[in-house]
This record gives structure tokens, sequence and C-alpha cells, in this order.
């Protein structure tokens, strides 16, 4: 089932790759830097920072925040901003082995070749497995101002309101697939239209 998983997200993450070009190549007005407030900017989740503890420290001394969650049935799915690097990590609420899948992402340096897929680009991407008793699979796309998460799993369960700074739709199925944007509330407006599908409905933070 891992293996079904993982060739659904990689056509979502190719859909989305090429959703920003016309037939002849060019790039579309999605390829154009927004201005939208840089992740530093937002308010952290304080009561989800726990979950970060026992986590690496990507190589960064600057503190861990996490700044958006969406919760699955037991899954938590937790954005963070750590210096200038995104992270995402999957935990469960149940059993002794918490986190099951954990990918970090570096802001693109000036220059770098990065995906401009959607607004608020560059974006640099990190892809991986869970390794929980569930399958589960999910990219993590970062720029200066906004991430983009695809997640998938086998959890069946809807997802709740999302926490902090995070906007998501979510497309059932199986496997059930999470579209989040984290980042400011005209980033999220903006972006999520662009990568999530169209048919499901978007879930804004409170």
């Amino acid at each position: 089932m891992s293996r079904n998983i993982r060739a659904v997200l990689s056509g979502a993450i190719l859909l989305v790759a090429c959703a920003a070009c016309t037939d002849d190549g060019s790039s579309t007005s999605a390829a154009t830097p927004e201005q939208f407030s840089s992740l530093e900017t937002l308010a952290a989740v304080s009561e989800s920072d726990d979950i970060l503890a026992d986590l690496p420290s990507a190589g960064s001394a600057a503190p861990a925040r996490v700044v958006g969650e969406v919760r699955k049935g037991q899954e938590r799915i937790l954005a963070y901003v750590q210096g200038n690097k995104c992270g995402l990590v999957g935990a469960s609420t149940t059993g002794p082995k918490k986190v099951y899948l954990h990918l970090v992402s570096g802001w693109p340096k000036d220059g770098e070749d990065s995906a401009r897929p959607y607004s608020g680009g560059p974006y640099s991407i990190a892809t991986g497995a869970g390794t929980g008793t569930t399958p589960s699979w999910a990219s993590l796309s970062c720029s200066h101002s906004a991430m983009v998460i695809s997640y998938q799993s086998e959890e069946v369960r809807p997802a709740g309101k999302p926490i902090g700074q995070a906007a998501f739709r979510e497309k059932h199925g199986h496997p059930a697939e999470l579209i989040i944007v984290i980042g400011s509330d005209r980033a999220r407006a903006k972006i999520l239209p662009e990568v999530a599908p169209s048919g499901a409905t978007p879930v804004q933070a409170q």
C-alpha cells in the first residue's frame, strides 16, 4: 500500500509543478514572486512545541517554532520554522513511538535553481515516507514566505480545524490526501486555490 501512496503523491507533485506552465513551456503569473510576510513573522502554536523536544536540531541554533498544525484521527501533522528552514512532523497521539515522519527543507538560496510552481516561490522540496504502523507519505515545499504540504495516509477519519497559521483542503479517497498551506492570511488565501483540488472544501484556521 505504501507503493500506492508513493505513486499517487508523485503524480500529484508533477501535476502541481506543471500547473504554472503553458503548453509552450512559458510560465504563468504563478511564477512571479509574491510579496507575502516571511515565515519568521508567524505566531507560534505554543502548545505544540513539546513535540519538537526530541527532534534533531537541523543544524540551526535558532529555536524551532510550530506555526501550524492539522489533526486527523490519531495523526498530528505539524509545520515548524527553525531559522531559515521549514520542518514537517507527523506524530501519533497514541503509542510509544510518537514521531513517525520528519522532513526538513531549507529556504532556497539566491540564484538557486528552485521550483516556482505556485505563488510565494521559489520553493525547495523534500519528500519522504513515514515509519509508523499506518503507511504515510509527504512532500514539503519551503519558501521564505510559505510552506505547501501534501500528506497522504490510510487514516480515513476527516481532519479537524487547523491550528495556527494553517489552511487545508482534504481529498477523500484511498489513500486520503491533505493539501496544507502555511503562511500569512494573504499567502494562504492566494496559494491554497492554486495547489488544492477544486472539488475539495477549503478549511482555514479560526
